[in-house]
């Protein structure tokens, strides 16, 4: 009996080698070509400092406030680079300084056209220790700079939260401005942190980073919020003409929360909960005079 088995078994293996015998992958198993498969090797989406320690809000606990970020270690000053399809770039820094121009790829290179100088690099893209899409740039004197994806390309990229229309409560005016200006300013800001919330429950992200985003605004669990007067950030108020612009914006948001209220129905999701909150919001101060 153990000879005949012995036979059977040499049966099998030759037909094995001969490729007659045809063995099904597993559901959900790949190919070696699948899993070597190139990644999509375009600036499109947000990107910052490789090495960057994120400071958050996560989806799946409950929120507390805006000023509850995470410390961070000592480093480079951080700063995000958002590029979109129509060739129109972002470059948001920590320290609230803002600037947007054109940029062109070419392959393995790309030319990031500033308001008043034109930067070129040549690209290397590869894959983090976390998975994530990294890039290094190389300037034409040698220095490189490493940066990793912190958003991903949205279908509608007129709605990321970093596209140039959507961050022009930045740009500093260079007048005083009037109330309906400064009214005006302050439904942007709403507008672009809308987006902020709504990038993140489209993408599916398990983080919401405010680092680039620093405003008045203080999100809770199914509720909107502000911070403590005294504690405006110097970042936002620096969007401003003067610091007495920025409280006038502060004053007419928190008047506005004082004398109304929300009447949507919530969904659950406390993300979806706070967009729709301040879209409210937003549209209510349009109808103000």
């Amino acid at each position: 009996m153990t000879y005949i088995k012995l036979i059977f078994l040499i049966i099998l293996m030759m037909l094995d080698r001969c490729g007659i015998i045809r063995h099904n992958r597993m559901p959900g198993q790949t190919s070696d070509i699948e899993k070597s498969e190139p990644a999509n090797n375009s600036l499109n989406g947000s990107w910052r400092l490789a090495d960057a320690e994120i400071r958050q809000i996560t989806v799946t606990r409950q929120p507390d406030s805006l000023t509850n970020e995470a410390v961070k270690m000592e480093k480079d000053e951080d700063f995000l680079l958002s590029f979109f399809p129509d060739n129109s770039f972002t470059e948001v820094k920590e320290n609230g300084e803002y600037t947007f121009g054109k940029w062109a790829q070419a392959d393995s290179s790309v030319s990031i056209v500033y308001p008043n100088k034109t930067e070129k690099y040549k690209l290397l893209f590869s894959r983090g220790k976390r998975g994530l899409r990294e890039v290094k740039l190389e300037s034409l004197t040698g220095k490189s700079i490493l940066l990793a994806g912190f958003g991903k390309r949205m279908e509608k990229y007129q709605e990321d939260p970093f596209y140039p229309s959507n961050n022009a409560w930045r740009v500093k005016p260079s007048a005083v401005e009037s109330d309906k200006q400064i009214r005006s300013r302050l439904i942007r800001y709403l507008s672009h942190s809308a987006y902020l919330l709504k990038a993140a429950d489209t993408r599916k992200q398990q983080i919401i980073s405010w680092e680039f985003s620093k405003g008045i605004i203080k999100i809770y669990n199914a509720g909107i919020g502000m911070i403590p007067k005294d504690q405006m950030p110097e970042v936002w108020i620096n969007s401003f003409h003067s610091p007495e612009d920025a409280l006038k914006a502060y004053d007419m948001l928190d008047d506005y929360l004082r004398t109304t209220s929300y009447k949507g129905d919530a969904t659950g999701n406390w993300v979806r909960d706070d967009y729709n909150i301040l879209i409210s919001i937003l549209e209510g101060l349009k109808r103000r005079v």
